[in-house]
């Protein structure tokens, strides 16, 4: 799903980010502190037109108060196989890449919430261990969408989600789980990897392929990574908060200020890697293909570990639950009546029985959850059944009384690390 915020376009951008502008085209070639003879320049108008030289480089217009969104641009980053980042997960809707995200256990997937929103059940799917995110052996189906209570789509607070598909992967040298952090770092090398855009500025080789969803771009299907200096929150950071786009709780501004000569990745959903542990979730920025960017904005994973282990406890409970099976039968049941309905469409009737929606066995363990949850019934009809079922889950939590406050409680047994093994 697009963000509503702005579109990407030229125009002129605000006298905060000209003085980020202006400085870094000064300090490029500078080691040191790029923050130190920082300078203001007022009033005056930034072309962000691409040079003659490089045809595709962005352009964009930034408004006070505006969030911006990532651009899916890759440039100049390194050409990586999955079994140097085996926990990469390819998220398809209707069988086409459609986001990035990232295994934390034998059927979870972590990744932002922002372009799932809205988006039904039933057009998503998982592809784990390939290369290249146009290809795959199977399509592991998701059953339930998770997404954080506190996700705001115009602030992109709480910018979280965890997707659970049906079958359990095995771990192999391409299928692994990452680690997720359980400590704040302050320094390392941070390695952010993903599936994005093209990026025709040098020489590497792009097998360019459309997408429905995003028609305007050409997107490269393989797998590619990025490394800097893992660096909190620097000075640049704070042009977000002059142009009136505050960082809120749960998001953490990582990297430097860049050129567009220098490697950058900005693709929703990526995991920002330290020493094999997951720290951050790319999420949005002004970042990567434009003629400057600043360092971008990350979902900051040791804000979210309470709600990330609660629900993973309450997910293995749901594994062990045979209901599941029957949520797994309805989901892909919808999906064949879908396509039947569409590539039949004189001869085939709506089987779906009409009638109030009634409380389902897994809705005892759906509600237990933390977050909004989804799962097929919340798209049949068009919708003609979400309130109804959301009304069923509150149900069953206000019966059971007001839910504990989850507590990070680190436990190899739920966050797996495949060393462990």
């Amino acid at each position: 799903m697009d963000s509503p915020q702005t579109d990407m376009k030229k125009e002129n951008i605000t006298s905060s980010f000209l003085e980020v502008v202006c400085f870094i085209q000064q300090s490029a070639n500078q080691e040191d502190d790029l923050c130190y003879s920082y300078r203001t320049i007022d009033n005056r108008t930034f072309d962000t037109s691409p040079s003659p030289e490089e045809d595709d480089t962005e352009e964009a217009k930034i408004e006070y108060g505006d969030i911006p969104v990532l651009n899916r641009k890759i440039s100049k980053a390194r050409r990586v196989t999955i079994r140097e980042h085996p926990y990469i997960v390819s998220i398809r809707r209707k069988y086409s890449h459609y986001l990035t995200g990232s295994l934390i256990s034998k059927n979870l997937v972590l990744t932002v919430a922002h372009p799932i929103v809205d988006v039904p059940i039933n057009e998503l799917g998982a592809v784990v261990g390939e290369n290249y995110s146009d290809r795959g052996i199977m399509l592991l189906t998701v059953i339930i969408v998770v997404i954080h209570d506190e996700f705001d789509p115009y602030t992109l607070a709480g910018d979280i989600a965890i997707l659970r598909f049906y079958e359990e992967v095995e771990p192999r040298s391409n299928i692994k789980h990452i680690h997720i952090s359980s400590k704040l770092f302050k320094e390392g090398t941070a390695i952010v990897t993903g599936w994005g855009r093209c990026d025709f500025t040098g020489k590497e080789l792009c097998l360019p392929r459309s997408s429905e969803y995003y028609p305007e771009e050409i997107l490269d299907p393989m797998l590619r990574s990025v490394s800097f200096p893992y660096i909190r929150d620097n000075c640049f950071c704070k042009s977000y908060k002059q142009n009136g786009a505050p960082l809120k709780k749960g998001m953490i501004c990582l990297g430097l200020a860049s050129t567009k000569h220098e490697p950058c990745l900005a693709v929703p959903g990526a995991p920002l890697v330290v020493e094999g542990n997951m720290v951050a979730l790319q999420s949005w920025g002004y970042g990567c293909g434009y003629p400057l960017s600043l360092p971008l904005v990350y979902t900051h994973i040791y804000d979210y570990l309470g709600w990330i282990i609660n629900n993973i406890e309450v997910m293995q409970k749901i594994d062990n639950d045979k209901s599941v099976r029957a949520l797994f039968k309805a989901t892909r049941a919808y999906t064949l009546l879908t396509w039947l309905k569409r590539s039949r469409p004189f001869g085939h009737n709506d089987t779906i029985r009409d009638g109030p929606l009634e409380a389902a066995r897994i809705d005892n363990l759906l509600a237990r959850l933390d977050g909004k949850v989804y799962d097929i019934r919340d798209y049949i009809r068009n919708k003609t059944y979400q309130k109804a079922k959301q009304n069923i889950l509150n149900d069953i939590r206000e019966s059971e009384g007001p839910r504990p406050v989850p507590i990070f409680r680190f436990n190899p047994e739920y966050i797996i690390n495949d060393q462990c093994h």
